[in-house]
This record gives C-alpha cells, sequence and structure tokens, in this order.
C-alpha cells in the first residue's frame, strides 16, 4: 500500500549561529556551493536566514532518506514564524 503522508514538524532554534554553520557544511559538501553562494543563499553567520538554514539541513536529510529507490518522491516546505508567535 502506498499513499501520501504528511508529517509536521516545529522546530525552536537555539543556536541560530550552530544551524547556521551545519546548514554552511551541508551546502558546501552535499551541494558544492562556494563561500560566496552560502552566504548569498542563507545569509552571514552572524545574522543567518534561519529558514533558508532549516531548507538545506532538511533538503539534504530528504535526500538521505530516500536515496536510492526512484519511486519515493518526498517534498519539504519550510514555514517559519516570527520568535514572538512560537
Amino acid at each position: 500500500m502506498s499513499g501520501a503522508v504528511l508529517i509536521s514538524l516545529d522546530c525552536t532554534v537555539g543556536d541560530a549561529g550552530r544551524l547556521w554553520t551545519r546548514a554552511a557544511s551541508t551546502a558546501a559538501h552535499a551541494f558544492g556551493m562556494t563561500r560566496a553562494d552560502i552566504v548569498e543563499t542563507i545569509g552571514p553567520r552572524e545574522d543567518p536566514e534561519i529558514s533558508a538554514c532549516a531548507a538545506i539541513v532538511m533538503d539534504d536529510l530528504v535526500r538521505r532518506l530516500s536515496a536510492g529507490d526512484p519511486k519515493d518522491t518526498i517534498v519539504v516546505s519550510i514555514t517559519t514564524a516570527p520568535s514572538d508567535l512560537c
């Protein structure tokens, strides 16, 4: 049996710099991005784009989960809310 499954994940980012470091490492190693590309995509470590960082980390996770099975179709959608709403 196959079908769609929706998984919702709510996260609170306690250390944006640490998230940026993970996203930057993933962007460089998994996607071959240069330092300039990384900063353009996810911002500088001092002022990261949280949603972009999360998207890169989650995209890499999804790619790893579905690697090897061309029938798997996994789509990731990242949304963020201002910290006063979380």
